[in-house]
């Protein structure tokens, strides 16, 4: 039996195709078969409108780009896996033309990842409901990161043509998983033990900034914080204090630094219905770190078994607070929260987890 054809396009490293998560599904696939049209188009910009301005355009032209790749090579992929509305536009309008003109099978359009939020705006909310339905009746497959989203999706745009699934994330580095995790490890043990707790914040989709500044000052003792976010609307700049470090440019290896040298990461949520907070939890779990992360359905989902995640509840400072000196007086088992969550990782969200995971749900959609 042959191997199934896929083509991949990403807009994350114009290397992608050397990642662990490709290396991991050409196996799974017989060794060949797993086609990825990578190119760089970063998309964190400090405004929205400065996204919609520059990132945009440069994401368009970049996924015709691709997209004219993927028509032109020489296999005939049965599924073209995109990560954007706007990369599925651009594939479905070149693949649409090729199959009118050169008489060729369109594959199976498959959306990885869609995350779906609400707007303020009942208008805007109006037209963005639309404009999804209208998508979804052109997609075959649509991959959620989340079961609970999945079930809220499939309601939400019943009646679409699209297939909701849903696997969980799995991260891994861009050389191999377990480099990564013997990196991790040694750079925490050789870390000088300090009497002071060290917290770290990331990220910038649903982050509730407030609640966490919030609670640092209601603590006793004022605690060092990083916060780790590109977006100028998600920092409320009225309770930043002198122990909050904000770092808006902090990507890569910097960014697993952080990680690393840091004792505790927290991650505040503003709304229980987004998936959120899961790609920063699991790069803690990764380092060996305890996390404390906004109680919510996928949250749980994710999390709910692991001994080193600490639920808070949504938008309670004191909540948080208690949560943070609890982690405080248990400093000295920073050991036990390394192996608790390193295993959780290992056994739940490697590379090799997620890749398998991909990969069935995948081919199940045929």
């Amino acid at each position: 039996m042959n191997p199934l054809v896929f083509h991949f396009l990403t807009h994350h490293s114009k290397e992608a195709s050397k990642w662990p998560l490709y290396t991991e599904l050409r196996r799974l696939n017989g060794g060949d078969g797993i086609e990825v049209f990578a190119d760089c188009v970063p998309l964190s910009y400090g405004h929205r409108w400065q996204l919609m301005v520059f990132g945009w355009p440069k994401l368009v032209f970049s996924s015709l780009k691709l997209a004219l790749l993927s028509v032109r090579h020489r296999s005939r992929p049965e599924f073209v896996i995109v990560e954007e509305h706007i990369q599925f536009w651009c594939v479905f309008l070149v693949w649409s033309l090729c199959s009118l003109f050169c008489w060729t099978k369109k594959p199976r359009f498959v959306y990885l990842g869609f995350i779906f939020t609400s707007r303020k705006s009942a208008v805007l909310n109006m037209f963005r409901m639309f404009y999804f339905r209208l998508l979804f009746h052109l997609v075959n497959d649509v991959i959620n990161y989340s079961d609970y989203e999945r079930d809220h999706l499939s309601e939400l745009f019943q009646g679409c043509r699209a297939r909701f699934s849903s696997i969980h994330y799995g991260i891994g580095d861009h050389e191999t998983t377990r480099k990564h995790a013997d990196e991790m490890r040694l750079s925490t043990h050789l870390k000088p033990r300090k009497e002071e707790l060290g917290l770290l914040s990331a990220g910038r989709s649903c982050r509730d900034y407030a609640t966490l500044f919030e609670s640092m000052r209601a603590l006793q003792t004022p605690i060092d914080c990083t916060v780790i976010c590109d977006s100028y609307t998600e920092l409320p700049v009225t309770l930043w204090n002198p122990a909050i470090v904000v770092l808006r440019s902090c990507y890569g290896q910097e960014y697993t630094r952080c990680i690393i040298e840091s004792d505790v990461v927290v991650v505040p949520l503003r709304d229980s219905m987004v998936s959120a907070g899961q790609m920063v939890a699991l790069h803690a779990l990764a380092a060996g770190k305890p996390v404390i992360i906004s109680d919510t359905p996928i949250t749980r989902e994710y999390f709910g078994n692991c001994g080193s995640v600490h639920f808070v509840k949504l938008a309670d400072s004191n909540s948080l607070t208690k949560s943070i000196c609890m982690l405080e007086k248990q400093l000295l088992f920073k050991e036990q929260f390394f192996e608790q969550s390193r295993s959780f990782f290992e056994a739940n969200f490697a590379i090799n987890r997620f890749a398998f995971r991909l990969f069935n749900s995948i081919v199940e959609s045929m």
